[in-house]
């Protein structure tokens, strides 16, 4: 990838994500958390009452974060998105972090996941001094599992009960599986 910008085929381009992208970028970021809400520690219930100035601050680039989006070429949406954000303080700075990573269905199994990733791996690692990136999911989302270790992502660990879904009068929790990237 050089710059901002890269072509996955045809179809798709993927770019950082800039203040202009706000509303579609909170469009599928409320679809991410409202057709799989097991998958993201953020809930659609608190999203969707963010206005969009607070939506351009989450996804603002600068030296310690950015998010990229997939979009594709023939109709403008965007299709996938993913999240870094570098640690703070002295101590924690040679670590990142993925989130926020979603390829739509009827995107998937066209690489753009792998494109994502490959991306934010790649601008991560040009940071100076970080060493290690991770990444959570949920223990059973296999496809997800199997892609981050694909990359060279390796389990360091299980948080039990990492998220607490609420549905109706239902609770559900949902492990996750902890991975880290050593650069």
């Amino acid at each position: 990838m050089s710059g901002d910008t890269v072509d996955m085929d045809k179809n798709a381009e993927l770019r950082l994500l800039s203040a202009k992208d706000a509303e579609v970028y909170s469009v599928l970021r409320l679809r991410a958390l409202k057709e799989e809400p097991e998958a993201f520690g953020g809930s659609y219930e608190e999203s969707k009452n963010l206005s969009l100035e607070e939506v351009r601050e989450r996804i603002k680039n600068d030296e310690n974060a950015f998010v990229f989006g997939a979009f594709q070429k023939d109709s403008g949406d965007m299709a996938g998105m993913a999240g870094f954000f570098r640690r703070r303080g002295i101590k924690m700075r040679h670590k990142g972090e993925i989130w926020g990573m979603y390829t739509a269905p009827e995107a998937r199994g066209k690489g753009l996941g792998r494109a994502l990733l490959n991306a934010v791996i790649e601008r991560a690692s040009a940071m100076p001094d970080l060493e290690e990136i991770l990444i959570t999911v949920v223990v059973g989302n296999k496809e997800a599992a199997k892609l981050y270790e694909s990359v060279g992502f390796v389990q360091y660990g299980i948080e039990p009960r990492a998220l607490k879904l609420k549905e109706e009068n239902k609770v559900n929790y949902f492990d996750e599986s902890l991975m880290l990237l050593k650069l």
